[in-house]
């Protein structure tokens, strides 16, 4: 996870999409700046979700754990407004 970065552009993303477990196996595990918005997607029990939905609203996105949405709620979601 801390190897992901915005990739260097002339126009900055619009919002970031992450697919992961939130469990970093090397390295560091903050990614710190996404450069956007990150929708941050998991379907697994054993996720760091805490972690994840941290990441998520610290870049003004959402954690979308796909366990407790379903995919048409999951994907209706992207890219909406988060109120917190």
């Amino acid at each position: 996870l801390g190897a992901m970065k915005p990739a260097a552009s002339d126009r900055p993303a619009d919002l970031v999409l992450v697919f992961t477990d939130g469990v970093s196996n090397f390295g560091l595990e903050d990614p710190g700046a996404l450069g956007a918005p990150a929708w941050i997607f998991n379907r697994t029990s054993t996720a760091n979700h805490a972690f994840l939905r941290m990441l998520a609203m610290n870049s003004g996105g959402a954690y979308l754990n796909l366990k407790r949405l379903s995919d048409a709620a999951a994907l209706a979601g992207i890219g909406k407004a988060v109120f917190s």
